[in-house]
């Protein structure tokens, strides 16, 4: 059932990150030497967290009919946004330079918090479901 409020969830989050990526990439010249030369970090490896995210995400989307294994794979996203940000405040100082495009990270944890919010709500649904019987 792909049409769970969580799987529109997580393909937001998914786009949202795609987009991101091509920010960083393709943005604009001032970023990319800014990460480039800033830090000890390539850009590839800084691009890994919101693509491997991204994809995370989608392939969430079509685990639905194992719910535990959504839950446990919004949880490594949520673990892999939380690192991502911690390299973009602590190694490129982004809190100094504030854009809006920044945020992108913190709203995608917020929108796989959502999700599995979601995902616990339909398992409780379920296991309810089956007590009856």
């Amino acid at each position: 059932m792909i049409q769970r409020i969580q799987s529109l969830y997580l393909f937001i989050c998914s786009i949202i990150n795609l987009a991101f990526c091509y920010h960083l990439y393709f943005g604009n010249e001032i970023a990319k030497f800014f990460l480039v030369t800033e830090s000890n970090i390539p850009l590839e490896v800084i691009l890994l967290f919101p693509l491997s995210i991204s994809v995370i995400s989608f392939y969430t989307i079509f685990k639905h009919k194992n719910r535990q294994t959504q839950f446990v794979l919004n949880r490594l996203s949520i673990i892999l946004c939380f690192v991502f940000v911690g390299i973009l405040i602590f190694m490129f100082d982004i809190i100094s330079s504030f854009e809006w495009i920044n945020l992108v990270p913190l709203f995608s944890i917020v929108l796989l918090v959502l999700a599995n919010r979601a995902i616990k709500k339909d398992e409780d649904l379920i296991r309810s479901i089956d007590r009856i019987r």
